[in-house]
């Protein structure tokens, strides 16, 4: 069949606007590279005539089309499009390089011999040298032959053909020759394939007795083993001589060749089953396992038991002192500021712990060194402002873990906080005092002395700190289902488990997926729960915003393990579904896919467990905590008084969630013994624990001065799925461990409210009325700062730990003075050669032989004993590797570049054979990087100025003078030295 030419390619016949480019030459892409990838894939150099220059046409065609692509023009919009030039473009490659190696000079003919003499000088002779034939062909056997010569002049009249070797590749009267002759006859036709002897094709018969027995395995083969082997049967390759006097080749029968071919077909089999039966070993020693067995079995050599290292590090004593300790400066640095922050710190803490009770003691800022803006307020003050303002951001998030988990725990909570905000001495309603909450003498209340002036004594709520504020924060941990604690309801496959666990993120997210919090409710105390469940309801998310949470981009990390489509989701949607995690309703006409939180069973709160030495100390003790809290209650309610109203036990124990409990206490009250029948109602209202943490709380800890639990006592989410499986029922609160909760909440609204008490009392303008009210003046904040520095300087306190002096730390780091030597002692101060020995390590990296410092390390996993001393953990020793860059953390920083530099680290720069020509340029004068322009977007923040290093305030110490150096005080100017990179 003729093939297309280029030149009569159909052209594009849609009528285009001016000037738009339809494909090279006019011809649209996409009709004529499919004609093209026929030819390319049809024709080659043997079977085309005009190879060469319809080749050239096509190459320059696809250049053509390859750089339209580049540039942007019309007609490969399609994927498919693009696809196919790039095939072409293979196979074109493909096409010159098989014309280079059957054309081109093969290595053989090219390459000296290695064993012959060369010269260059002319030979003298032309047998001189020995040189390749270069008329020998490169294959020994060609492709297609033509018949054989013998049969020209000794014709027979087998079934009508001059010669059974007509079509045959070889000639010859051997078994095999007939058998290569089939062998060419089966690929010229394989549905029916002809034989060259007989009706039937010998290589067929090969193959299927091959076939068969590789099927059947060794029982198959052992079952059709050939009487004889291949090579004893007889030849047809000899003649005999005539009456007429020519000769004739003597032919076997058509039997004994196609056994031939069945016993040749077995013996392959055999023999493969025989190489697939020896080891690799075996198989690597032969090199060839198809055509030679080398035996018998030799034994590997042994391993050695000792590894021999020969390390390429030179040896200690020829290394130089400086290159065995290579950051020296950075690392005595690294100590000296580590020793000055814990000093400053230390100090810090000391100073207001002595000073919180006072009220004219100014605050000390974080950083001693600088910078530090002035706020005019007191230790006090600045302590119970910071702790109100986390406050305020943990009561909403209390809100938001309520809105995506309600519970009458969790509201029973936000009640206590919003009871403690609104408590006032002279309020009347109840609600706000929350008599329900049995105070803890020594914890929630301390009694106070009597003083002379009032002569009783007195007791005041404890406030909350930061210890007794992360029980609350752990409230907010998300909560699970029954089926999400059970070890065989977990998904399985990789893309249900990320799916599951990025939807879960989704759902724990108020800010992604909503959460109502109690918008809408109005008065906690008596919310309006239609109102609230209207809002709730609008919050609901939709499949199209968790897929995109779950894909990731925009504010959220990008998904780069899976990026999963609509069809997908909609699928692993229902599996998360079946495993517990969420509930959703299909999409319809109108509405898409709504994704519902699910009803979780299993809250943070179950997970308290409180110490007792065994399971009859947590019986006792259980029946002692309900009789105590009993008799509280009883006391608080005056529940002995007949006929109370339902009104006096409003949210009476409302964490249980029961809300026909006051009415069944106004309706104790009125029986012949109220007392009684109220105190039966409380005890079934009042859970015992369930859970055990194993020992006792240690002597004079905080957990048994605070009477809280410990961390390292929680149960863990398995653990309360085995014993609500158990119970068979909804796992309540425990008693205790309620009271314990809402005390801290109730405490908590205490604490908000004493600090927006000192947020109004600073409001105070001055007498100017140009500004605030300071309740320290600058000059108290000088002192106090001053008196801290000093106190750093000095060494105060029980134990005086003195500052460290910078010319200690030159003196480890360049114990022979050889780097000082550098610099004249008269013009440069200490700070200046610690600040060029900081450059001479970072900056100019110096290759190094030993980048390590063997050191000790402390595993963190220590714990406290019964008697509570701290038990370390195991030590380890290893090599430390000091950090490159900490001279340039923010902290010693002094300006920070106008860029951000996450680009440096983008895979578009490296590697740097990347960065050639205009992208080169265009990386040099940074364009790919972001400048900060706008220093108030969080992205684009400069951070605090500060210098790297202090330096001295005046010039003096550099002209030799003596006394007092300033350095230690670490005073430092307003301009720093600048360094190489600023350079």
């Amino acid at each position: 069949m003729a093939r297309p030419e280029l030149e009569s390619l159909p052209k594009q016949t849609v009528v285009l606007e001016q000037n738009v480019s339809t494909g090279p030459e006019g011809r649209d892409p996409s009709i004529t590279l499919k004609y093209i990838l026929n030819f390319l894939t049809d024709e080659d150099q043997y079977r085309y005539q005009e190879w060469k220059p319809r080749l050239q046409l096509i190459k320059k065609y696809l250049r053509e089309a390859e750089k339209a692509l580049d540039a942007g023009e019309l007609g490969y919009e399609q994927r498919r499009v693009r696809a196919m030039l790039k095939d072409a473009l293979i196979i074109v490659d493909v096409h010159e390089r098989i014309g280079k190696r059957s054309d081109g000079p093969t290595p053989w003919s090219t390459a000296k011999l290695s064993s012959q003499p060369s010269s260059k000088r002319l030979p003298s002779s032309l047998d001189q040298f020995l040189q390749a034939d270069s008329g020998k062909p490169r294959f020994k056997r060609r492709r297609i032959d033509y018949p054989s010569s013998f049969s020209n002049h000794r014709k027979a009249d087998i079934g009508g053909s001059t010669s059974p070797f007509a079509i045959g590749t070889r000639g010859g009267t051997n078994l095999i020759d007939f058998l290569i002759s089939d062998e060419e006859l089966f690929f010229e036709n394989a549905l029916v394939p002809q034989g060259s002897f007989s009706s039937v094709n010998l290589f067929k018969l090969d193959n299927d007795r091959y076939e068969l027995c590789l099927k059947g395995g060794l029982k198959e083969t052992l079952k059709r083993i050939p009487w004889r082997s291949p090579n004893v049967i007889p030849d047809i390759g000899k003649f005999q001589t005539t009456t007429q006097g020519t000769q004739r080749p003597i032919y076997t029968s058509t039997d004994n060749i196609q056994e031939f071919a069945i016993s040749r077909g077995w013996q392959r089999a055999a023999i493969q089953q025989c190489m697939n039966a020896f080891s690799s070993y075996e198989n690597r020693i032969v090199n060839t396992p198809w055509r030679r067995v080398v035996l018998p079995f030799t034994e590997p050599l042994p391993m050695p038991k000792e590894l021999v290292y020969y390390p390429r590090a030179l040896a200690p004593e020829k290394v130089h002192h400086s290159l065995k300790d290579p950051y020296s400066f950075i690392h005595q640095y690294g100590k000296y500021n580590e020793l000055m922050n814990v000093l400053g710190s230390w100090t810090r803490r000391r100073y207001n712990d002595e000073n919180m009770p006072e009220f004219q003691r100014s605050a000390l800022p974080d950083n001693f060194i600088g910078p530090y803006v002035y706020h005019g307020l007191s230790v006090y003050d600045s302590h119970w402002l910071k702790i109100g303002s986390y406050l305020k951001r943990l009561r909403v998030l209390l809100q938001d873990a309520f809105g995506m988990a309600p519970r009458s725990f969790m509201l029973s909570i936000l009640r206590d906080i919003e009871a403690g905000i609104g408590f006032d001495p002279l309020q009347t309603d109840p609600k706000y005092n929350r008599n329900d909450c049995m105070r803890r003498i020594g914890v929630d209340v301390v009694n106070t002395p009597a003083s002379e002036s009032s002569g009783t004594a007195q007791s005041h709520l404890q406030l909350l700190d930061e210890a007794d504020a992360a029980w609350l924060r752990f409230l907010c941990e998300p909560s699970r289902t029954a089926k999400m604690c059970d070890p065989d309801q977990q998904p399985e496959d990789n893309l249900s488990i990320l799916f599951i666990n990025r939807l879960q993120n989704f759902l724990e997210d108020p800010n992604a997926s909503g959460s109502p919090g109690v918008t809408g409710a109005g008065d906690i105390f008596n919310p309006d729960t239609e109102a609230w469940g209207r809002h709730q309801s609008s919050l609901i998310p939709t499949l199209e915003q968790a897929l995109a949470y779950i894909n990731g981009g925009g504010s959220v990390d990008t998904n780069e393990t899976y990026q999963f489509s609509r069809v997908e989701a909609e699928i692993y949607l229902q599996r998360a579904a079946y495993f517990g995690r969420c509930q959703y309703i299909p999409a319809d006409a109108n509405n898409d896919t709504i994704i519902i939180r699910p009803a979780y069973e299993l809250h943070p709160e179950h997970r308290i467990a409180w110490r007792h030495e065994n399971k009859q100390a947590l019986d006792s003790y259980n029946t002692s905590y309900k009789q105590t809290l009993v008799d509280y209650l009883t006391g608080v309610y005056n529940l002995k008084r007949r006929y109370a109203s339902p009104n006096q036990f409003t949210h009476i124990l409302d964490h249980v969630g029961d809300r026909e409990l006051p009415f069944l206490l106004a309706r104790a009250t009125s029986s012949g013994d109220p007392e009684k029948e109220a105190r039966e109602v409380l005890s079934r209202q009042i859970h015992d624990e369930y859970l055990r943490g194993r020992g006792s709380y240690p002597e004079n800890g905080r957990a048994r001065r605070r009477q809280e639990p410990m961390w390292e006592d929680l149960a863990s989410w398995n653990l309360l799925g085995r014993v609500q499986r158990r119970k068979k029922t909804r796992l309540p609160v425990p008693e205790k461990t309620a009271q314990f909760f809402r005390n801290l909440a109730y405490r908590m609204g205490r604490t908000i409210a004493h600090a927006e008490e000192i947020e109004r009392r600073l409001q105070i303008s001055d007498p100017t009325g140009t500004s605030r009210w300071k309740a320290i003046s600058r000059t108290a904040f000088n002192n106090d700062y001053n008196y801290w520095r000093e106190s750093i300087r000095r060494g105060t306190g029980e134990i005086p730990f003195k500052q460290p002096t910078i010319q200690r730390v030159l003196e480890m780091a360049d114990p022979n003075r050889e780097f000082q030597s550098q610099f004249d002692k008269d013009k440069t101060s200490d700070w200046d050669i610690l600040r060029e020995g900081m450059i001479n390590e970072c900056v100019l990296n110096r290759n190094t032989l030993y980048p390590g410092r063997k050191a000790i390390i402390e595993d963190s996993s220590g714990h406290y004993n019964n008697n509570g001393e701290w038990v370390r953990g195991q030590m380890f020793q290893g090599v430390k590797r000091p950090s490159l860059w900490k001279w340039a953390t923010n902290a010693q920083r002094r300006y920070q570049a106008p860029f951000t530099r996450y680009a440096f680290f983008s895979m578009m720069r490296w590697p740097v054979e990347n960065q050639r020509g205009p992208w080169k340029q265009f990386l040099t004068s940074r364009q790919d990087e972001i400048k900060r322009i706008n220093p108030r977007h969080p992205g684009q923040a400069y951070g605090i100025l500060a210098p790297r290093i202090p330096i001295l305030v005046t010039r003096q110490a550099f002209q030799g003078s003596k006394g007092d150096n300033s350095q230690e005080s670490g005073s430092w100017t307003e301009g720093t030295k600048d360094t190489a990179s600023d350079q």
